[in-house]
């Protein structure tokens, strides 16, 4: 009886209780699939692979009366050195690896093994080898089991042989015998796409990610699917790097640029540093589109392109840690407008270091937040006003106690800066003389010019024709002058981060067109999909970027955009049409509890749709 006691007193003071745990690390948030494989591809470079084949075995299933081919398992196939029996336990707990201080390593906290599988499968199982691959170490972990209360430790490792479906499937030049590790998934049931949306984004992620591995030989990632048991794979290509400054050769840039780079270098700097330790080296390159990528002449529209495509999906500053992306760090151009803005797509900048400064950048355990760095572009943009825009005198007046990274942070936002004036003037320096071929091709509005003038055109026939009431911001625009309307709205475009050039030349162009609304992709609080506000009798709608409609969004449109896709296209103007619907509701509601019942509703509306789109995992199929 005192043993049971003493058994139950042990079970109800557990640090951890297992199954709660594990659930709780299977909603370990990664982005898409492509980025638990990464973890797992850290793995096998910290092991010194050099080949590495990322197999996937699908089947047709029916879904919803439909039929179609399902993910059933995934493997990691590397010839790296492998494991022994012991480090193959310590690699499959929750942090368990034994080099807790390790340094000039990918893997950190030595949870990204376990971490990431179980968070896309229910069944993770290994086999290591250092010498023979007959003799392969095997061990798993099987989430019913520990839900059942049969798995509480980590099975001590047997040799059960490699099953023959992943032997024949290997390429040879991968399958190394005397050593290795193959990772595989199965009871997979967070995966809902097919293979080769999991391969499209590996090849932009996972290229992206290891590009200067793969660019220097160091690394080879092959792709490969087999479907219904079918002998040969019906997908089987290499993964080329994707770089986001397009300074590579041999890129996965789109043609004319897949070759030679896009971009050339317009700057660099090292900085040393010191965060309680050795001094630490952080190297940043710049680099911004050649003449020649943005277009002939004035006419062109470089963007629609599909290197333009290309691009759009790379834009932000790159984060690389130990030669491998982390992050692609967009907050700086989201408040400068995002993707609204030309420019923002045709320049890069890559900061790199070394894992012994995780500490001063403020790297999480899944490798995919930069946080010390993400805040301090923060406070500086937050910092910034008309009066003080000097980068350094914001810095003063932040008096932050770890001011290398504001430095480090300033650096990048004014290099940014300038690199945007750069590409602007680059634009207006093309020449105004159209070719033959561009005469030909009548010019096509992009999907949010081509919202906002449907809704002019509607709202003026509306109010011309069928007799709608003016709003006060109807007017405003017959009671203020152009000029008046152009630096009220200026101002309006600072306050979300636009650069003063930048702000100007937009608002200009929207007054003097005529438009009576405007985008612009911002920050807001709570689940708001997006706030209206009257600036220079204009409707500026400002976009929650931090809502999944924002992302549902600028999916369909870059799917209208890159395939052409006519459907698409037409589905995004509706989506943003409707929120112009109710900006221009909200607007002609003169009761002031009446609007402020609009925004408390607009918010529950936000609320609801962002959870629905969560649910349905949207997000896991989105664009890079």
């Amino acid at each position: 009886m005192e043993d049971r006691m003493n058994q139950q007193l042990e079970f109800d003071n557990q640090l951890f209780v297992p199954e709660n745990t594990v659930e709780a690390m299977r909603d370990s948030r990664y982005r898409h699939p492509a980025n638990a494989l990464a973890e797992l591809i850290d793995n096998s470079i910290d092991a010194r692979a050099r080949k590495i084949d990322l197999l996937i075995r699908e089947k047709d299933q029916m879904v919803n009366t439909r039929r179609r081919a399902r993910i059933q398992k995934i493997a990691i196939f590397d010839n790296g050195h492998g494991m022994s029996k012991e480090t193959l336990v310590q690699a499959l707990r929750f942090g368990g690896r034994k080099e807790a201080n390790a340094i000039n390593v990918i893997g950190k906290y030595g949870m990204g093994l376990p971490t990431a599988s179980v968070s896309q499968c229910k069944r993770l199982d290994v086999w290591t080898w250092e010498a023979d691959i007959t003799r392969a170490w095997h061990s798993y972990i099987d989430i019913q089991q520990i839900n059942d209360g049969i798995q509480r430790t980590i099975p001590d490792p047997d040799q059960t042989p490699i099953p023959a479906e992943w032997m024949t499937f290997v390429s040879k030049d991968t399958r190394n015998n005397n050593q290795g590790t193959i990772v595989v998934w199965s009871e997979i049931d967070r995966i809902t796409v097919q293979a080769e949306t999991i391969f499209r984004q590996i090849e932009e992620e996972i290229g992206r990610i290891y590009r200067h591995y793969i660019n220097q030989k160091e690394l080879t990632v092959r792709m490969a699917s087999i479907k219904n048991e079918q002998g040969l794979p019906y997908i089987d290509r290499v993964v080329r790097p994707n770089d986001p400054l397009y300074l590579m050769h041999n890129s996965s840039t789109p043609e004319p640029w897949s070759q030679e780079p896009m971009f050339e270098p317009t700057g660099s700097r090292t900085f040393k540093v010191k965060d309680g330790g050795p001094e630490l080296t952080v190297d940043i390159q710049l680099s911004v589109a050649k003449r020649e990528a943005l277009g002939e002449t004035k006419a062109s529209r470089p963007g629609q392109r599909p290197y333009g495509v290309h691009a759009l999906k790379n834009l932000g500053v790159s984060i690389v840690r130990e030669n491998r992306e982390i992050l692609m760090e967009n907050y700086f151009s989201r408040e400068g407008g995002g993707n609204a803005i030309p420019q923002n797509r045709w320049w890069g900048c890559e900061v790199r270091f070394t894992s012994d400064a995780d500490n001063l950048f403020g790297v999480d355990h899944n490798k995919q937040m930069v946080a010390n760095l993400s805040r301090a572009l923060k406070d500086l943009y937050e910092g910034m006003t008309t009066e003080n825009s000097n980068t350094d005198s914001v810095i003063q007046e932040l008096e932050a106690e770890d001011q290398d990274i504001y430095e480090i942070a300033g650096y990048i936002r004014s290099s940014v800066n300038g690199m945007m004036a750069e590409i602007h003037r680059r634009f207006e320096q093309r020449p105004d003389t159209i070719s033959s071929a561009e005469q030909t091709q009548p010019e096509t509005l992009s999907i949010e010019q081509a919202a906002t003038t449907l809704m002019t055109t509607a709202t003026k026939a509306s109010v011309e024709n069928e007799g709608e009431e003016l709003t006060s911001t109807d007017k405003d625009r017959k009671l203020f002058r152009e000029e008046e309307r152009i630096q009220d709205l200026t101002q309006g475009l600072i306050d979300v981060g636009y650069s003063p050039e930048q702000a100007q030349e937009s608002a200009a162009s929207t007054i003097k067109k005529d438009e009576w609304y405007k985008f612009t992709p911002t920050q807001l609080d709570g689940y708001r999909i997006f706030s209206v506000r009257a600036e220079g009798a204009v409707l500026h709608v400002r976009l929650n970027i931090n809502n999944h409609l924002y992302d549902l969004i600028k999916m369909i449109e870059d799917e209208a955009e890159q395939n052409n896709n006519e459907i698409a296209r037409n589905a995004a103007i509706a989506i943003r049409s409707l929120i112009l619907s109710w900006a221009r509701m909200e607007d002609g509601t003169e009761d002031l509890d009446q609007k402020l019942a609009l925004q408390e509703m607009s918010e529950k509306w936000g609320k609801l749709i962002h959870r629905i789109l969560e649910t349905l995992e949207v997000e896991h199929s989105l664009p890079t």
